[in-house]
């Protein structure tokens, strides 16, 4: 099976693809406008920075870790250890594929100078690495509208999620 779009960083972490949104308990149902929260112009070029470079590595994941991932959405949890690079990794939401997770785990592991980011990352600050794996364009659109219905969901599920740093969402 040829992947088509195996540079899924295409949407694993590039440009914004939700926008987060805050609705109050009291603004559900009541017709009232929701308040959109836009990220700053030097954390979306940060973003698109590491977009570049988990791209890179999604394709080494392939190419040289000889990872053959299936198609699907993974999400990978993580902090940064003193030197800027992933640490405490996890998978947050499975694609169900072993080797699709794993190429993704093996991408973000790569990662580096994570912490040079616009927002000066607290101790213990949460990553979440949004990586779609997709065969043609029609399954990628299928899977970024899967995706932005997930991120919607998890970030009106607590207000601890919304502290998250999401790439890619």
């Amino acid at each position: 099976m040829t992947k088509l779009f195996r540079n899924p960083v295409a949407l694993a972490l590039g440009a914004a693809l939700i926008t987060p949104v805050l609705v109050t308990p009291a603004m559900a149902g009541s017709g009232q406008q929701e308040i959109v929260v836009s990220p700053s112009s030097a954390m979306e070029e940060w973003r698109a920075d590491v977009s570049r470079d988990l791209g890179r590595n999604l394709v080494l994941a392939e190419r040289w870790a000889k990872h053959n991932p299936d198609s699907g959405i993974v999400q990978v949890r993580f902090q940064l250890d003193a030197k800027g690079r992933p640490a405490n990794m996890q998978t947050y939401r499975s694609s169900g594929s072993v080797s699709t997770d794993r190429a993704a785990r093996w991408a973000v592991r790569r990662l580096s100078d994570l912490d040079q980011g616009p927002a000066q990352a607290s101790a213990g600050q949460v990553f979440q690495a949004n990586i779609i794996f997709a065969d043609s364009a029609a399954q990628k659109a299928h899977y970024a509208e899967k995706l932005a219905y997930i991120e919607r969901r998890r970030l009106a599920s607590a207000a601890a999620e919304r502290g998250v740093i999401a790439l890619g969402s």
